[in-house]
């Protein structure tokens, strides 16, 4: 009896994939089975995460996926952006689509933070490298006010 498939889905910046992992005689074996091309969009002044089209090629992708291993799916697996969020209301829809880390919305907001507390004490606090990307500034940058009362289609 065959073991039943992984599913890994990779959420670049360049594009997001959609993968099986099978074990064949004992060894691993990875099919790309989707690849949906992605990268930032311009809205306005803003530099977004495409959120719909994400999602879509998500669902596409799995079902492909699904299709593929009539084993079955063990699990599935996500890795994706280290930085960047989305914000959901209350019924689990998003918010706006997610800004993505190269906005420039951070840098203001990382020179105003690195006035309060200095790079390197963050850096001793976290472990982590005070790069304007990172979650913490994104979060400074994108005050509740700012937040479109409007979920979006996702």
């Amino acid at each position: 009896m065959q073991e039943p498939a992984r599913i890994a889905i990779d959420l670049g910046a360049e594009s997001c994939r959609v993968s099986l992992l099978r074990w064949d005689a004992g060894k691993p074996k990875i099919e790309v089975v989707h690849r949906i091309p992605n990268g930032p969009v311009h809205r306005g002044d803003s530099l977004h995460w495409p959120l719909d089209t994400i999602l879509d090629g998500l669902e596409d992708g799995l079902r492909k996926a699904a299709y593929a291993a009539p084993e079955g799916i063990a699990s599935i697996g996500v890795d994706s952006w280290g930085v960047d969020y989305v914000r959901l209301a209350p019924d689990g829809h998003a918010l706006r689509e997610p800004f993505c880390y190269r906005d420039q919305r951070t840098v203001p907001t990382k020179q105003a933070a690195d006035g309060v507390i200095p790079p390197f004490e963050i850096y001793q606090r976290t472990g982590v490298l005070p790069l304007r990307i990172n979650t913490v500034y994104q979060l400074l940058a994108d005050p509740a006010a700012d937040i479109d009362p409007e979920p979006t289609g996702s």
